[in-house]
């Protein structure tokens, strides 16, 4: 695998835990369905990535999360959508804060 092959797949993972973080956002437990990655631009070893998750749509339990990836100079750099399907339990109690296993 080329250094720059490395690259893309960190950025991809990235774009993975910024969609399932905005997934999460509603206390209720996700799985992933599917999602799809399109690169822009390459990424190099040293760029510093941002990335900017935002739900799409959510109807019933099921959801959609566009990740935008931008690098230090704020160029583009990969776009993630993400599907997700809400399942039974929550992250973590609302009462007090603690993490459950529902």
């Amino acid at each position: 695998m080329t250094p720059q092959n490395r690259s893309n797949l960190a950025a991809a993972a990235m774009r993975s835990d910024a969609s399932a973080f905005a997934s999460d956002s509603r206390n209720q437990s996700t799985v992933a369905q599917n999602n799809m990655i399109s690169f822009f631009a390459p990424v190099q070893r040293d760029d510093q990535l941002t990335d900017i998750a935002t739900e799409g749509s959510l109807i019933g339990r099921n959801g959609i999360y566009d990740v935008r990836a931008t690098n230090q100079d704020d160029l583009t750099v990969a776009e993630m959508r993400g599907f997700s399907r809400a399942i039974k339990g929550h992250l973590f109690d609302e009462t007090d804060g603690e993490e459950t296993q529902s």
